[in-house]
């Protein structure tokens, strides 16, 4: 790849980042550059690139930020120890009962969403599996499991849409999600 396109372009593989809500455009180019200037700069290597959305810098900055932003959500939920049921007792004083139906309520639906996630694990395929929990439990990136695992990068995203599906077809016929 010319190191001038690269210098002035990145390409992200709409496939891999938004699944199949792209139809037939599977490449964004972030550029300031106008498609007039990237064809008569850069014909060659847009040849398989084609057909592409161009981005602005600025969208791309904004795209990249909200990634980011959403991980450290993700990572700072995970590793949450607030204890959001003993602030809830203290600011809505309920009576006795009220507690105990609550908690009781929490524990089976708890239990039931739970039982559904191990039924889903159990029906993946080990990769699907592995794949799994280095994405969703290590935060690893698609790009740092296909290096890991030395497979490329479309057939993690496969095995995860894969398991995926998988999952959500267990926790909608057990109603959990």
């Amino acid at each position: 790849m010319n190191r001038t396109f690269k210098q002035e372009c990145k390409i992200i593989n709409l496939a891999i980042e938004y699944g199949r809500h792209t139809e037939d455009i599977r490449y964004a180019i972030i550029t300031d550059l106008s498609e007039e200037e990237l064809d008569s700069k850069y014909q060659e290597e847009l040849s398989k690139y084609r057909p592409f959305i161009i981005l602005s810098r600025a969208m791309g900055l904004a795209i990249r930020e909200h990634q980011r932003n959403n991980e450290k959500f993700r990572k700072r939920f995970a590793r949450s120890t607030t204890d959001y049921e003993s602030i809830i007792d203290l600011v809505c004083v309920d009576d006795e009962q009220t507690v105990k139906d609550r908690e009781t309520a929490e524990l089976r639906s708890k239990e039931k969403f739970l039982e559904a996630g191990r039924k889903a694990m159990a029906l993946l395929t080990p990769l699907q599996r592995q794949y799994i929990i280095r994405y969703y439990q290590d935060g690893a990136t698609l790009e740092e499991i296909a290096s890991e695992t030395k497979t490329r990068l479309d057939t993690v995203w496969e095995n995860l849409e894969a398991a995926r599906r998988k999952f959500r077809k267990v926790l909608s016929e057990m109603e959990v999600a």
